[in-house]
């Protein structure tokens, strides 16, 4: 079976988990079987249902299912020896309670996350994920390809030096590790580079981004898009999330102009990205019922789980000095950007307030050896130009 899957991302108080909820309550009524996930630490779904959730599917209604990533659940069940031995080399040289600790890396949460989104996929007609706040959303989906293009690498290194070490490892002052370690290494690499290319493809997988009409919350959206675009993530819809009610008096009337004004950024900025306006409620987005009146606002007669729009990350065209790749990388400047060639590998690197992002590009095969030899920043692409001549 193929599953869709819609991942929602946006700065902290957005509302990301109310439409991550929303959206499943109304594709479960729609009958597409649904579940959706929360990668947020903090886990806001059980106030937001009401219920309690747990490290498994928990059915809340008919097709719909709701669930929080655990990560000592994750971890036992995926990284089990890989967790023994870590912290069997730690123990060595601190305390056993704190080498148990440490074998908890940071990082782990976006690591289980990814594994938890591989294991559930063919299982679901439809998958949402209810992100973290920003900066652990991004490090959740750079994770498959750093991971991948590193993994094997280390791994065959690592297991090589290991080999020669095992029959002295009665001397050694740490465990030298087993096979079933680098099988279950090489198991999640494997697994991380299929969710990578699962998170990729345009046709089954989306971001929605989650804004509010104000000043911060607009400038993290754009710095989301920009990321979106430079790893090959389509963005298919961006949810403007609080509108206060026009004609309420004079205390909201200074508000009304500023969410007039930052929504007619936001639809300019992203189009032909579709943008959609939800209400501020008179309520809490508590309870199925508001949740479902939440998702008909945004979606309207529309599915969910439909893809609202797919564009290119990047493409080539041939000119007369040879051929130029374009690469999206909005809301960017010439200072922000880097970019290396090595081979038949273009690594484009973006500056961006949670730190810089590398994405290693294979260029297509036409590029092939061929030569950057210059490069620009044109209307939100990275244009790059390659000569004809061969390296």
């Amino acid at each position: 079976m193929i599953m869709r899957t819609v991942m929602f991302m946006g700065k902290g108080g957005t509302g990301k988990t109310s439409a991550a909820l929303a959206t499943g309550v109304v594709a479960s009524e729609l009958g597409h079987k649904t579940l959706v996930i929360s990668g947020d630490a903090a886990h806001s779904i059980p106030d937001a249902l009401g219920m309690e959730v747990g490290s498994e599917p928990t059915r809340m209604a008919q097709n719909f299912y709701v669930m929080e990533v655990d990560s000592r659940h994750e971890l036992e069940k995926n990284w089990g020896e890989i967790r023994d031995y870590m912290s069997a080399f730690l123990a060595t040289k601190v305390d056993e309670e704190l080498a148990a600790e440490l074998a908890q890396m940071p990082g782990i949460d976006e690591l289980l996350g990814v594994l938890k989104l591989e294991e559930e996929s063919g299982k679901w007609d439809f998958v949402v994920l209810d992100s973290a706040p920003t900066g652990q959303a991004l490090r959740f989906l750079a994770v498959p390809e750093l991971m991948g293009k590193l993994g094997f690498n280390l791994i065959k290194v690592q297991k090589s030096v290991m080999k020669l070490l095992k029959p002295m490892e009665a001397m050694l002052p740490f465990p030298v590790p087993d096979e079933g370690v680098y099988e279950q290494a090489e198991s999640m690499v494997n697994r991380l580079k299929k969710a990578g290319s699962l998170m990729r493809d345009a046709s089954i997988s989306s971001i929605r981004l989650m804004v509010n009409p104000e000043k911060l919350s607009v400038l993290q959206a754009r710095r989301n898009y920009t990321f979106m675009s430079l790893f090959g993530f389509n963005v298919d819809m961006v949810v403007i999330n609080r509108f206060f009610p026009q004609g309420a008096g004079p205390y909201l009337e200074k508000w009304n102009a500023i969410q007039s004004q930052y929504a007619s950024e936001v639809e300019t900025s992203f189009y032909p990205i579709p943008v959609k306006r939800v209400r501020f409620f008179g309520t809490e987005m508590v309870g199925l019922d508001n949740l479902r009146e939440m998702g008909k606002e945004i979606y309207g007669e529309q599915d969910p789980t439909r893809v609202f729009f797919k564009g290119r990350s990047f493409y080539v065209e041939r000119t007369k000095e040879g051929y130029l790749l374009k690469v999206q990388v909005p809301f960017t400047t010439k200072g922000d950007v880097d970019l290396e060639q090595d081979g038949d590998d273009l690594n484009v690197s973006v500056k961006m307030p949670v730190g810089r992002y590398e994405r290693s590009i294979a260029l297509p095969s036409v590029l092939s050896g061929k030569v950057a030899k210059s490069a620009s920043l044109k209307e939100g692409y990275l244009e790059v130009v390659f000569s004809r001549v061969l390296r």
